[in-house]
């Protein structure tokens, strides 16, 4: 593995994980979970891990989270400091996001993800700012009925249904090493499984923002991204729903600063 390219296909991405777990010793699916068991950010769940080591689905590019998690806990079972994980998951991230848009896909990849009755190793939690977030699950229940609820800045009056609504703060995006380029940042919102909510993927260049937003569950729910920024104005991308479907905005970027939050809710 040249760590001075980048893999050029998904494959040659999965090759270069597997290539690195080899490296690694090998741990089986529970030695790589309790590497990264003191890290409540990360989470391997099973399933997920299981489908990667067997190369079920040799053609499909991992989401940013499981690589964020595999990455370290080889690593960490080899020894490697914090430090370097931190350094190395960068080059991962950037590696990622090449293959991404290099393999004539858009940065947002379908992924149908299965239903699932296994409880992951721990629920992913806020971590740091380049690592993939997770989702607050919020309830929305009263007494069974559907709750009107006034959303000015999303939409004027929506339905919202009993079950739970998710979002996830996305975080700001990750410099491209050397300064060239557009920095980006990608991440996913889940549901109560574990599933795959929605996905978001975007990048900032200059004086804009590009997001691209992928809606993957048959839940009823509707993807999409709010940008707050710090001069009080917010901005609504589109709203990508039915499943399979992505959304692209590119939008004015107003302030240095600001903050991306990606829901997934109901919208009865």
């Amino acid at each position: 593995m040249d760590t001075d390219a980048a893999p050029r296909s998904v494959r040659e991405f999965r090759q270069w994980l597997h290539a690195l777990h080899v490296k690694a010793g090998k741990p089986a699916a529970a030695e790589l979970r309790k590497a990264i068991r003191n890290i409540d950010e990360l989470c391997l769940a099973p399933s997920t891990l299981s489908e990667f080591l067997n190369n079920n689905r040799p053609a499909s590019l991992p989401q940013p989270d499981f690589v964020h998690a595999f990455v370290t806990g080889c690593l960490l079972h080899r020894g490697a400091t914090r430090k370097a994980v931190d350094d190395e998951l960068k080059r991962w991230d950037e590696w990622w996001a090449t293959v991404a848009m290099s393999s004539g896909r858009s940065p947002i990849k379908k992924i149908i993800h299965a239903k699932s009755t296994e409880t992951p190793t721990k629920p992913a939690q806020a971590g740091r700012p380049w690592r993939a977030m997770s989702l607050v699950a919020l309830a929305a229940a009263v007494g069974g009925a559907l709750v009107a609820t006034a959303i000015a800045w999303v939409w004027p009056w929506t339905i919202f249904n009993p079950r739970p609504d998710l979002q996830v703060d996305v975080g700001m995006p990750l410099m491209v090493e050397g300064g060239g380029g557009c920095a980006f940042r990608s991440t996913d919102v889940r549901g109560p499984r574990d599933d795959t909510a929605g996905t978001i993927w975007y990048r900032e260049c200059g004086d804009h923002l590009e997001l691209w937003l992928t809606d993957h569950m048959k839940d009823g729910r509707c993807v999409w991204a709010i940008i707050d920024w710090t001069d009080g104005a917010t901005d609504t991308t589109s709203r990508a729903c039915p499943a399979g479907q992505m959304k692209y905005d590119k939008i004015p970027r107003r302030t240095p600063d600001y903050r991306v939050l990606l829901v997934a809710r109901n919208t009865g």
